[in-house]
């Protein structure tokens, strides 16, 4: 609903920059005159023209640069979380496991608030995994930490916004049968057929005699609904079993499961938002079980060091330096006519056609200019996120030790930042500009044609002016570190 309205809102400002645009233009057919001064004084002075084109551009592009470096590195957040959770928001964490009875009261509350679109009782451990033979061999270097997972996978069909088809394999699995992930595999090198052993304890009889299972399908890396364990860390993949089979490695009783997977209502990052919600009926009912926000968490692990704030810190100071590019370009249009507009008025142009003239120009400026600035603020900021790409990249070669890295590989902007940028890059020089106009109907003739300076009373809001202004740019950049 919040993302809803917030689209509603940028479109609502777009509206108003685009209206505003046609309302001057209906304004200006009444007096058409002052419409073809304002179009021609473009094409008088081609160089002036082409910088103020150029500079209003550049502004343009500095705003819609910074935000698609924002966007992308917020897509960046957001394929981290799809890529170890998925749907999954919280868990309920035992050490000892848990009996289902026991948590179905907190459950029902949920429901009954509508807060959660599925849950999953499941086992999950992580173990030592090998190819057949190699135990005895003594090849323990051939040994890899990977994640057990056991379940009742026909609920999988239920769970979450986006319901998944659990492959067929999933739901005929024997006791002796084992599905495993692509990057597990390729790490163990075994092939679809052949069999893996697995350490379940440290004792000598668990390592004599290890549990076997038959690899009947290898899947991709991010399994069946992207879980990889509370911390993020399933070892070098998964492999899954049925919970018979789980069931007999630990020998816990029936009913009972070591973590309950929770899919709070709305897709992998709606969903999130809720989880201050479900925590709040979590401690009302005392529900049995470690209460973990495994999404929140993960979120702010990848932001651990105040990263988005650096993003946020560079994308607000191209804004600022947008802006304050396009004000002094707009200011220097209006010096540089100040004689001109001197002698229209000498010559019986009321105040209002003067300050329209050159409020008209900077309408054809800005139309001029956004379409070439949209443009090379995403050819910019798309160069500059292509120089981010290369540390991550270098990264992933530590993918066997860390284990799998979300690369921030793919530029991304959202159709909200473009709007933002369109609407600033019409709004604010449209503001300027009819700031300075006004002021400049009040000009002195025979100063404006002389090209004097005039002689202003200095006021108390002169003196404090600098100050006021520092003071409104810190406050925006506190504003903007506090949303976020």
């Amino acid at each position: 609903m919040k993302i809803w309205g917030d689209t509603m809102f940028m479109w609502i400002i777009l509206s108003i920059a685009l209206f505003s645009i046609i309302y001057f233009f209906i304004k200006a057919s009444f007096h058409s005159h002052v419409l073809k001064i304002s179009f021609r004084n473009i094409f008088r002075i081609k160089r002036e023209s082409f910088l103020m084109i150029l500079g209003s551009m550049i502004g343009t592009a500095f705003i819609i640069g910074s935000l698609g470096m924002n966007d992308s590195f917020k897509n960046y957040i957001y394929k981290s979380v799809d890529l170890y959770f998925g749907e999954i928001d919280e868990v309920i964490n035992s050490k000892v496991s848990i009996n289902y009875n026991d948590i179905e009261p907190f459950i029902w509350e949920l429901e009954k608030e509508n807060l959660i679109d599925g849950v999953l009782p499941i086992f999950f451990k992580l173990y030592p995994v090998t190819k057949k033979g190699n135990i005895r061999g003594l090849k323990i270097s051939e040994l890899s930490q990977a994640s057990l997972v056991g379940m009742d996978y026909t609920l999988i069909s239920n769970f979450g916004e986006n319901k998944v088809e659990v492959p067929t394999e999933f739901l005929k699995l024997k006791n002796n049968e084992a599905i495993i992930t692509k990057r597990l595999a390729e790490r163990l090198k075994v092939k679809e057929g052949e069999e893996i052993e697995i350490i379940t304890g440290a004792s000598p009889i668990n390592i004599l005699f290890p549990k076997r299972f038959k690899v009947v399908k290898i899947i991709d890396s991010k399994g069946i609904f992207n879980y990889r364990g509370i911390d993020a860390n399933n070892g070098i993949g998964t492999v899954f079993i049925n919970l018979a089979a789980a069931r007999s490695i630990t020998k816990i009783p029936s009913n009972n499961y070591y973590q309950i997977l929770i899919s709070n209502r709305g897709d992998y990052i709606k969903g999130n938002k809720l989880t201050e919600k479900v925590k709040n009926v979590y401690e009302k009912m005392k529900t049995k079980g470690e209460f973990i926000p495994v999404k929140d968490n993960q979120i702010k692990a990848i932001d651990r060091g105040g990263v988005s704030y650096i993003f946020l810190a560079l994308s607000l100071f191209a804004i600022i330096s947008g802006g304050v590019l396009i004000i002094n370009m707009y200011s220097m249009l209006v010096s540089e006519r100040k004689r001109e507009l001197g002698v229209l008025r000498a010559i019986g142009f009321k105040r209002k056609d003067i300050r329209n003239v050159i409020f008209y120009e900077s309408i054809f400026y800005t139309i001029f200019s956004i379409p070439f600035g949209i443009a090379t603020g995403l050819l910019i900021s798309r160069f500059t996120f292509s120089k981010v790409t290369s540390l991550f990249e270098s990264l992933s070669s530590f993918e066997n030790i860390i284990g799998e890295i979300p690369l921030i590989d793919s530029y991304y902007i959202s159709p909200n930042s473009i709007i933002i940028g369109i609407a600033v890059g019409i709004l604010l020089p449209l503001t300027i500009t009819f700031w300075y106009s006004h002021s400049i109907g009040k000009i002195n003739i025979v100063n404006a044609i002389k090209d004097l300076e005039e002689e202003k009373k200095k006021v108390k809001f002169e003196k404090y002016k600098y100050k006021i202004e520092n003071g409104f740019a810190i406050v925006i950049f506190i504003i903007a570190l506090f949303l976020k």
